[in-house]
């Protein structure tokens, strides 16, 4: 059973017997089979029945695990004339090496630096980390309202590389221990 995707936030429509490609992500690889749609339900929520695939294909993609957060960040970007643009910004996945944010309007392009600020709480304490980061990937959330923004951190110092692994991997460990 797989929820019905949606695009540009209308549900794709699917009929019974037809052939589908699924590709799926977990951790820091990505799988793929091809399957056949059984049966189509819209209720209590759109689904799809799926036939269990005959063989899975996956390859590593990404050199980070990550793990799902609700932090609150605020964005800054550097804007031509020499002025600064600041944003709210909704921090939903996190690794070491960097991270996916939800915002209302896009932040810039591909390639544009940010400053990301944004707190961990830690056995420890709380760390408050102030991130350069480059926009890598844009793309419109599920519900076509609001804007992901995948980042890659830049020019970390040792102690915010350290607090980010750590908080990822605490985070990790919690997870398998549930």
């Amino acid at each position: 059973m797989v929820r019905m995707p949606t695009q540009e936030g209308r549900l794709v429509l699917f009929r019974d017997g037809q052939a589908v490609i699924v590709r799926a992500f977990s951790g820091t690889d990505a799988f793929a089979f091809n399957a056949q749609v059984l049966t189509v339900r819209f209720a209590p929520e759109p689904y799809l029945h799926l036939e269990y695939p005959p063989y899975v294909s996956g390859t590593p993609v990404r050199k980070q695990r990550r793990v799902d957060v609700r932090l609150i960040v605020t964005t800054a970007r550097l804007n031509a004339d020499g002025t600064t643009t600041s944003s709210p910004a909704q921090l939903i996945d996190l690794s070491a090496a960097g991270a996916r944010l939800r915002v209302n309007a896009p932040l810039g392009e591909v390639g544009t630096r940010l400053t990301t600020g944004f707190r961990l709480q830690t056995p420890d304490g709380d760390a408050t980390l102030s991130v350069e980061a480059e926009i890598r990937s844009i793309e419109q959330d599920g519900d076509g309202r609001r804007w992901c923004h995948g980042v890659r951190f830049v020019s970390l110092e040792p102690m915010e590389a350290l607090a980010l692994q750590g908080y990822v991997n605490g985070m990790t460990a919690a997870k398998d221990l549930r």
